[in-house]
């Protein structure tokens, strides 16, 4: 018989978050989140997605052992941006078992219906901007990037047995930097069209840094608006992730795009160190602080991956070039730091100018994460 029980205690909460190491122990790639990370994430007074909104964790038990966990959310300004009437789960992990994933999504369900919604959608964790949404679909036997997960392949024979249908695939392409097509093609039209829309690129000002990350957040508002699912990010959640990522930011991967004095593209990318958080384990204490830096400053310069978070412009500039010519300053970044491959994640299915443009460039789709929903 399987046990559906609340997490309500920070006792609760911890084997919640540790229940996913236990999952994966014997996976050669998962890369285990930092344990004061996933506190920081569930948070509800640290993570500002939590002030409008409501979450339950959940964790299912066997004869008293630990079996599964699920997140039901809400999401309000989802529903009002989409005219929808949706709940969402997240987080989920659980043993390969059809009873255990049943109890699991039926819970989630049930509080969602409680809520008022007519539908689920899932997985987010807790909404589809946040940490690694959709269970991986493709690209099982290679590593996550950062901010991205691994999860077991049975999690989508177990979705299709609990009811649920895809709703949306996210493409996550591989470039080999070396050998990128057409680089030489757009450098000559990148010249062509920076003289005839007076366009230029300068990285982010760290010294101005609160004003900096305002012209990202107003970018990626209004240049992802349109997109299924997006919900515009507020003041507060840009300065929550920002003060995650900030000490990781390379003046060379983090670039503005101006027409005039006007900022109008952005890219964002970021080293991938989840081959420096693996050996972890999820904490600095299980390697002590004085390996950990030692490993740090050995290892640092032995990156070679990064991950592009965010290349857009707005869309009323989308015919100045201003996207090739980001493309471009990324290549040549990526040329002079010696990397090696890029990963561009993650693309709508359906973002066809995206998806084609990393095609155009030689980006192989190494990885796709499915979003799932269902009627309740």
């Amino acid at each position: 018989m399987i046990e559906i029980l609340p997490v309500e205690t920070e006792n609760d909460k911890l084997k919640f978050i540790k229940f996913q190491y236990q999952i994966y122990r014997d996976s050669e790639h998962f890369v285990p989140p930092l344990i004061m990370d996933r506190k920081k994430l569930l948070d509800k007074k640290k993570n500002p997605f939590y002030k409008d909104n409501a979450i339950q964790l959940y964790l299912a038990y066997r004869d008293g052992k630990i079996v599964g966990r699920i997140a039901a959310i809400e999401n309000k300004k989802h529903n009002e941006i989409h005219n929808e009437n949706s709940g969402f789960f997240g987080f989920y992990e659980s043993i390969n078992d059809v009873e255990v994933a049943k109890a699991l999504i039926d819970k989630a369900s049930e509080w969602c219906k409680n809520k008022g919604f007519s539908s689920i959608i899932g997985p987010v964790n807790p909404h589809l901007n946040d940490d690694s949404p959709g269970f991986l679909a493709k690209g099982f036997d290679d590593d996550p990037v950062m901010l991205l997960a691994y999860s077991q392949p049975y999690y989508l024979d177990l979705m299709d047995a609990c009811g649920l249908a895809k709703i949306k695939d996210l493409y996550s392409y591989r470039l080999e930097v070396a050998s990128i097509r057409n680089i030489d093609k757009m450098k000559r039209i990148n010249e062509r069209v920076k003289k005839r829309h007076n366009l230029n690129i300068r990285p982010i000002n760290m010294k101005k840094f609160d004003e900096e990350y305002l012209i990202i957040q107003e970018i990626f508002n209004r240049a992802w608006e349109k997109n299924w699912g997006q919900v515009p990010l507020t003041k507060e959640d840009f300065e929550y992730i920002a003060s995650d990522l900030k000490s990781l930011i390379h003046l060379d991967f983090v670039r503005i795009a101006f027409k005039d004095d006007t900022a109008i593209g952005m890219t964002v990318a970021f080293p991938d160190v989840n081959h420096l958080l693996k050996p972890m384990n999820g904490t600095f204490l299980s390697w002590g602080v004085f390996n950990f830096l030692k490993y740090v400053l050995t290892k640092k310069s032995s990156i070679r991956k990064v991950r592009v978070f965010i290349l857009g412009v707005l869309p009323e500039y989308d015919h100045t070039g201003a996207t090739s010519l980001l493309y471009t300053d990324l290549i040549e970044s990526g040329y002079k730091h010696k990397i090696v491959d890029a990963e561009l994640a993650w693309i709508l299915e359906d973002n066809d100018k995206m998806n084609k443009a990393a095609e155009m460039l030689g980006g192989v789709n190494a990885k796709t994460y499915r979003l799932f929903s269902k009627r309740i």
